[in-house]
């Protein structure tokens, strides 16, 4: 009978092992497989984050040029005198009355959002900086959009001033695009570029914000897909 006891503890002991490796490497295959999704989804992301990257950077040059120019011809209005040369101050006034679209958010960025993919994603760090980059560029959209909204009001002054090319395709040269200038009304349209200029300051700022908020998801997504 000792023998016998002796055997059924055994044979239990083997089986409670055997069930306890089993799920052990079952959960280690999860973990791993997990992880190897997790990978794909990182390094799709770098591709992402680096494109957006690029695009960022050239935008935020150009609205920073937006603003100056803003700037600069409210200082004029209040000065009550514009610059003599007539090429430069076609430059300045297309400029500032300029506008360009957000590109949308990354693709990837958005199909992970919308399937639940970013909870995939291990690093709670990161996971928060890709949330922050999502958040910018919300903010971003919508401030762009009241830019282009006060500078397409069909009942604006400063719409008024200039007298654009009826031609796309010389749009893509200040002396071309812009045919001629009412500096009368030009000056009248003071209140409405003062209420742009606010609006191109947010632009420059959160293209700065957004690409310190991109730098940030690459250096994290570098750290956890290194080797």
């Amino acid at each position: 009978r000792k023998q016998d006891w002796f055997a059924v503890v055994i044979e239990t002991l083997i089986v409670v092992m055997g069930v306890f490796l089993g799920l052990q490497v079952n959960n280690w295959n999860e973990a791993r497989q997990a992880r190897q999704a997790e990978m794909a989804i990182l390094h799709q992301l770098a591709d992402a984050m680096q494109d957006m990257e690029s695009e960022f950077a050239s935008r935020r040059d150009r609205f920073q040029e937006y603003t100056d120019a803003t700037s600069l011809l409210i200082d004029m209005i209040r000065a009550g005198e514009f610059i003599e040369d007539e090429t430069e101050l076609k430059r300045i006034v297309s400029t500032t009355g300029e506008y360009q679209d957000l590109p949308s958010r990354s693709a990837v960025y958005e199909d992970l959002l919308t399937s639940g993919g970013l909870t995939a994603i291990s690093n709670a760090e990161l996971r928060a900086a890709l949330a922050r980059y999502g958040d910018l560029h919300e903010r971003f959209l919508r401030d762009v959009a009241y830019s282009k909204t006060l500078i397409l009001d069909p009942h604006s002054i400063g719409l008024r001033a200039i007298q654009w090319s009826s031609d796309p395709a010389a749009w893509g040269e200040p002396t071309t695009a812009v045919i001629s200038l009412d500096r009368d009304l030009l000056t009248q349209s003071l209140p409405e570029w003062q209420a742009l200029l606010p609006y191109r300051n947010d632009a420059v700022r959160l293209s700065d914000q957004t690409l310190n908020a991109i730098r940030q998801v690459q250096t994290l997504i570098e750290a956890e897909i290194a080797p």
